[in-house]
């Protein structure tokens, strides 16, 4: 994947994490995040993000608010994510800044998922590369077939929800 790519891959993520701090509520949420996996994203700082807010609306008030999230954060351990010179509550603040639209949110999700297929289709074709020329037939094949079963599974996700942003307008 080229810097671009990268670039925009990690937009979106800080875009989609905006959304989920802007809308707040586990009932308007919860479809995106039975979605999105950790490994979606390419920052550990946002990985960290979504498994804190994922965290907090479990608990009561059940709100993704940027406090609580920044307040878990600290209780857990997860702030060491963070620099000194970028702290968690200024990089929360800064990710409700990041999406142009909170009705945006599947359209940001689809760009996550997309992304880490193409990860995983560009490691796929790398890791074929590297055993055709010293695995045996047999080892090819079976890591060819399990690269491609969980490529596949990641390109059905994006088959499952072709357009996430009904399920905002619905809620």
């Amino acid at each position: 994947m080229n810097a671009a790519d990268s670039i925009g891959c990690l937009e979106a993520e800080r875009a989609f994490l905006g959304c989920l701090l802007g809308l707040q509520s586990r009932s308007v949420i919860a479809p995106y995040l039975a979605q999105v996996e950790a490994r979606d994203f390419t920052d550990a700082r946002n990985a960290a993000t979504l498994a804190v807010i994922r965290a907090v609306i479990e608990q009561p008030p059940h709100l993704a608010d940027p406090v609580l999230v920044v307040g878990e954060l600290r209780r857990t351990g997860l702030e060491k994510c963070f620099t000194a010179d970028r702290a968690a509550a200024v990089y929360l603040a800064d990710l409700l800044e990041a999406p142009g639209s909170l009705g945006s949110v599947g359209a940001y999700l689809r760009i996550l998922i997309e992304h880490r297929v193409r990860r995983e289709v560009e490691t796929f074709g790398v890791r074929l590369q590297q055993l055709a020329g010293t695995a045996d037939l047999p080892g090819l094949l079976e890591t060819a077939t399990a690269a491609y079963s969980g490529t596949g599974a990641a390109c059905q996700r994006l088959g499952n929800h072709r357009d996430l942003n009904s399920v905002r307008e619905s809620a």
